[in-house]
């Protein structure tokens, strides 16, 4: 399959550059996988469109303010540092940990640089240099006083939020002297959803901040329950798809984890062929890798490079509740490969979330990580 028929045309106004103003305010465009019809409703409506015993699987991973500003110690020369992943999982957050980052700055990494971070508070040394921009740094506190801190304290009170470069891009069209902070608390709480609990993110799930506890509730009252599941979303989320056939792509791997409680909940929803509904693509790529790996639902934790495309045919997942995604994306390619396995077809599968596409931006939806979400049964 060629990446191009995956794409589509957006107009850059409809891209959601700040959250809405409630969480669960935001617009959900029904499609039927059976019928192809079309449904426009709101995330408040989510109960009314499961049933009894139905479960929702969420990802509770909580995106760390991995985003570092700062210089270079010999030269003054401004840098940004976003933290990818630990290469010591085990000791993640201590001081003299090491990292695999991405850098930017006007002139290329080099061994052994020193920068200074995240308003004077951490010292990051160069150790090596890798391809595509990425190095591996040693993180230290740049004083004493940092040094009764623990990193992830450090990031949380001085480190950035993530959020996606095209959000930036189309707030600086807003404002041509917009600040990088001028959104830092907002993103702050919304860049996150309200029952992340394990850090570890450099991207949110974002189908999964649509979420408010009362919305909680009201699926709760219809005895709709729902679990978690852990996968740290990395690099790859912003990763384009460059080659002009799908099936060469590699996805970058991203850390998982799947409890004993989720995976007893799960199977129990399956034995009493009750629908799973996946929160999120990256819930999606949890249960159907485990379930490709094992054969079965299972307590594990593992590593991830499954890349979801049409031809697929999933084991666990039902329903999918999603946000939409940018054209020519492994995104936008999962939720095509659900559709078409849903209707048994891959050109019909591709065509009816394009014709959905359409209609959400006829109907001027929101789009990406701060806009509106589709509910696909």
């Amino acid at each position: 399959m060629k990446t191009s028929e995956f794409d589509y045309h957006l107009p850059e106004e409809l891209i959601a550059a700040v959250p809405p103003a409630r969480r669960d305010s935001s617009r959900m465009l029904v499609l039927y996988r059976s019928s192809g019809k079309l449904e426009h409703s709101s995330i408040s409506n989510l109960p009314q469109y499961l049933d009894p015993d139905d479960l929702l699987v969420l990802n509770n991973t909580r995106v760390i303010p991995a985003r570092l500003l700062g210089y270079k110690a010999t030269t003054g020369g401004q840098i940004e540092l976003l933290l990818l992943h630990p290469c010591d999982e085990a000791h993640s957050w201590e001081w003299g940990s090491k990292w695999q980052a991405l850098y930017r700055s006007s002139r290329p990494p080099r061994t052994g640089t020193q920068l200074i971070l995240a308003d004077n508070t951490v010292r990051a040394t160069i150790i090596s240099c890798l391809p595509g921009g990425r190095v591996i740094v040693e993180l230290m506190p740049a004083s004493s006083q940092e040094n009764a801190s623990s990193l992830l304290d450090i990031l949380n009170k001085k480190g950035k939020m993530p959020v996606p470069p095209y959000v930036l891009r189309v707030r600086k069209q807003y404002d041509k002297q917009l600040q990088i902070d001028t959104f830092s608390e907002i993103d702050r709480e919304r860049y996150q959803t309200i029952y992340a609990s394990v850090p570890g993110a450099i991207a949110a799930p974002t189908a999964g901040l649509h979420f408010t506890e009362e919305l909680f509730d009201k699926l709760k009252a219809r005895n709709i329950y729902h679990t978690f599941v852990t996968l740290h979303v990395g690099a790859g989320t912003f990763q384009e798809v460059k080659v002009e056939n799908i099936e060469e792509h590699q996805m970058e791997p991203e850390r998982y984890i799947i409890g004993n409680q989720t995976v007893t909940m799960i199977n129990s929803a399956r034995t009493k062929n009750k629908r799973v509904v996946a929160v999120g693509t990256t819930t999606v790529r949890v249960l159907e890798s485990v379930m490709l790996k094992f054969g079965q639902i299972k307590e594990c934790s593992d590593w991830s490079s499954l890349f979801i495309y049409p031809g697929f045919k999933f084991k666990v997942v039902n329903t999918l509740l999603t946000n939409f995604h940018l054209p020519r994306s492994t995104l936008i390619m999962l939720v095509c490969a659900f559709v078409s396995d849903g209707v048994g077809d891959i050109k019909l599968g591709r065509e009816l979330v394009l014709k959905a596409y359409n209609e959400a931006i006829k109907e001027r939806y929101r789009f990406y990580s701060y806009g509106d979400c589709m509910l696909i049964i």
